[in-house]
């Protein structure tokens, strides 16, 4: 794996964050973190921070109808940030992470109820707005991973290392690009771009293929096993159709199928998808112009 896949990956996600983006909210989150880590020993400015943490948890899935988080206000993570803003004694992770100060934070994080039972998504993507010391091991970033080195990943030490192993490889120059857009003078810490990177490649590998019908686009996660005018997104995606895609989306009049679906997705989350593929429809009409 080469330092340009990282950079490749993530700057297609970076560019999605712009115009008040859901993506933006970890920015507002993480640097409110960053810039008030010295003075989260006052109740107000705790207050605004569990404010920031629950609305880039809510922007970023954790508030879903499965979770726990919605039946609670946003109060709940005071204690958290209380304890772990105490004597300062996890600033360290803003710079240098470590697995040490990692797990500690997440003992912290589940001897609170209601956290005792929180997923391994929800921890990380709680350090992830806070720290940003540590990718959010959700279901895309674990299988992008997957696919470009062929292993599985955990959030445990040994899953650790090899994130680590990514981020000293990452220079100054790699990062240059990756400013914030809400906040130009910040810069996102090596641990985002990594979680940007290989969420963006589980993302654009977790529909296999699709099938399109006059007035509907079924997405399929793996080939059907009765599907002759079956599509595969990895190989080939007319430019034609996705141009009947893109009409169909903008008329509103395109009915979207997800077959082995196994949780819901809201409307943007499908217009991204159906975005990828027609990004990716464009750029193959673009190279065959040109070798013409």
């Amino acid at each position: 794996m080469t330092n340009n896949f990282i950079k490749d990956k993530a700057d297609k996600f970076y560019k999605l964050a712009e115009n008040n983006h859901r993506f933006l909210s970890w920015e507002h989150c993480y640097s409110f973190f960053l810039n008030n880590k010295e003075n989260l020993n006052d109740d107000a400015t705790i207050d605004l921070a569990a404010l920031n943490l629950a609305f880039y948890l809510a922007s970023w899935g954790m508030y879903r109808g499965s979770s726990f988080l919605l039946q609670y206000d946003y109060k709940i993570f005071i204690p958290i940030i209380k304890e772990l803003f105490e004597e300062n004694k996890f600033n360290d992770l803003f710079k240098n992470p470590s697995w040490d100060k990692i797990e500690e934070a997440k003992k912290i994080i589940t001897k609170i109820d209601p956290f005792k039972e929180s997923t391994e998504t929800l921890i990380t993507k709680i350090l992830m707005g806070i720290f940003g010391c540590v990718p959010a091991f959700d279901r895309f970033f674990k299988e992008g991973y997957k696919i470009e080195t062929e292993k599985n990943i955990s959030f445990n030490d040994k899953g650790f290392e090899k994130i680590l192993e990514i981020y000293q490889k990452l220079t100054e120059k790699d990062l240059e690009k990756f400013k914030f857009k809400s906040h130009p003078n910040l810069s996102y810490p090596k641990m985002k771009i990594i979680d940007m990177a290989f969420w963006q490649y589980g993302f654009e590998h977790y529909f296999k293929g699709y099938i399109l019908t006059d007035n509907k686009i079924t997405l399929y996660r793996k080939k059907p096993r009765k599907a002759a005018n079956y599509k595969a997104f990895d190989k080939e995606f007319d430019a034609n159709e996705a141009k009947k895609v893109e009409t169909r989306i903008l008329e509103g009049n395109l009915k979207i199928s997800l077959a082995t679906q196994k949780e819901n997705f809201s409307d943007d989350e499908l217009q991204e998808i159906l975005g990828h593929l027609i990004e990716r429809s464009k750029k193959k009409k673009k190279t065959s112009a040109k070798a013409d």
